[in-house]
């Protein structure tokens, strides 16, 4: 929110630039104005967080898995191990972490995460409606509470025709 004070100090910068360029210490006042720039830019303009990828998949020394969090770009097309330097593919480590989540035992909830996560979003009130048609069946208990596959999940959206919007 720029406030009255914000625009009166940008004003009077404005109307006074040739007065400060002629002063001795214009180099501190540039550093000083160009630092509070840089530093609303930073927390305006948050950098987008890498992704995280599973655990690595590669086998290293003594058939030991790696096992070390492997984050890559969200932009990117391959991952690099910080741990063993492998190289892996990005849709190659997606297929293998789907091909792990698909039958998890989860909550609506934790489905919804995990599709959001994945870039398949499907909104929670889809899974819970879904849910009581009867369309989302039970696939297992934990706690006492019913669980479903993501896979389910995965081939409703498949199925479910897509909202068109059509001219009157």
């Amino acid at each position: 929110m720029i406030t009255e004070c914000t625009i009166d100090i940008a004003l009077w910068l404005a109307d006074n630039t040739a007065t400060i360029a002629r002063d001795e210490t214009a180099g501190d006042c540039y550093r000083d104005i160009k630092t509070i720039i840089d530093t609303i830019e930073r927390v305006i303009n948050r950098p987008i967080p890498d992704r995280f990828l599973g655990p690595c998949p590669a086998t290293i020394e003594n058939e030991h898995r790696c096992g070390h969090a492997l984050t890559a770009p969200r932009d990117a097309n391959e991952a690099t191990c910080r741990a063993c330097k492998t190289v892996h593919d990005i849709d190659q480590i997606t297929q293998r972490l789907w091909s792990e989540v698909n039958e998890w035992l989860l909550t609506p909830q934790e489905i919804h995460m995990v599709m959001e996560y994945f870039g398949e979003p499907v909104p929670a009130s889809t899974i819970r409606r879904w849910k009581h048609e009867g369309r989302l069946q039970v696939r297992g208990w934990r706690d006492g509470k019913p669980r479903y596959w993501t896979a389910d999940v995965r081939h409703l959206r498949k199925t479910q025709p897509s909202k068109r919007m059509t001219a009157v």
